[in-house]
């Protein structure tokens, strides 16, 4: 995930002229503003370059101050999360992702990874599913599959066969679709591996129920709303074969 430099608004600025003729206190709390200022481009900067610990540093210094805004309560979860604090990355995720709606999608999409994969390696899988949800309705289509993949995790870890084939399914038919590349090779593999376990823990009878009768398959509709789910075939994994989605 690359996140895109944001616009940094400075403190406005006085000759010093006229810093002259204002008294110590005063020169004080500009000099003051000007150095957080300055902290705060850094922050940013260090941020986009991915030097996250140095970038929570000087967020963490300003936001004891000026109380940051949920923008920037963000950008430190997203720190917590690159140097592997999964804990706080849920504290400040948590806190400023409802605040964020207004925001374009995409770069909620990432807040919503970062909370999600930070919720999935701490264990709480059932805690991460609606987070990876919702990067679903936010994310771009080549980004699916690696969400897809990681909720067939967490219905795994969980014991719900069922969903996690299915999961794991869609998982793939994303990944042929969007990332079809010899890089990814490797995991459709194992993906395919997936699925023949899950449905050796399913009942004879399950192992025929198509993915368009599965709970999945109605929230997959809703979150993707994308050609894919408008026909399927499930020809490389079973024998069953699904035509059409309704």
């Amino acid at each position: 995930m690359k996140f895109k430099k944001q616009h940094i608004f400075l403190f406005q600025k006085f000759t010093i002229s006229a810093l002259i003729i204002l008294l110590a206190v005063p020169v004080k709390v500009y000099c003051q503003k000007k150095d957080d200022a300055r902290k705060l481009g850094m922050a940013l900067e260090y941020f986009t370059s991915a030097k996250y610990s140095e970038s929570l540093a000087l967020f963490q210094d300003l936001d004891k101050k000026y109380q940051l805004n949920p923008r920037y309560i963000a950008y430190i979860g997203v720190c917590y999360y690159y140097i592997w604090d999964y804990e706080n990355a849920i504290k400040y995720l948590d806190e400023a992702i409802p605040q964020l709606d207004h925001f374009a999608p995409h770069e909620r999409s990432v807040y919503y990874y970062c909370n999600a994969e930070s919720h999935f390696n701490l264990q709480k899988y059932q805690e991460s599913v609606p987070l990876y949800e919702k990067m679903l309705e936010l994310c771009y289509d080549e980004e699916k599959a690696d969400v897809l993949y990681h909720l067939g995790f967490c219905y795994m870890f969980q014991e719900d066969w069922l969903l996690a084939r299915d999961y794991y399914r869609m998982a793939l038919k994303y990944y042929k679709k969007y990332l079809n590349i010899p890089e990814k090779q490797a995991r459709m593999a194992q993906i395919k591996n997936m699925i023949a376990g899950c449905i050796e823990h399913l009942p004879q009878e399950f192992n025929y129920l198509p993915i368009c009768k599965s709970f999945v398959e109605e929230k997959l509709k809703a979150a993707l709303n994308t050609e894919i789910t408008k026909h399927l075939s499930i020809t490389d994994t079973d024998s069953i074969k699904v035509s059409q989605i309704d």
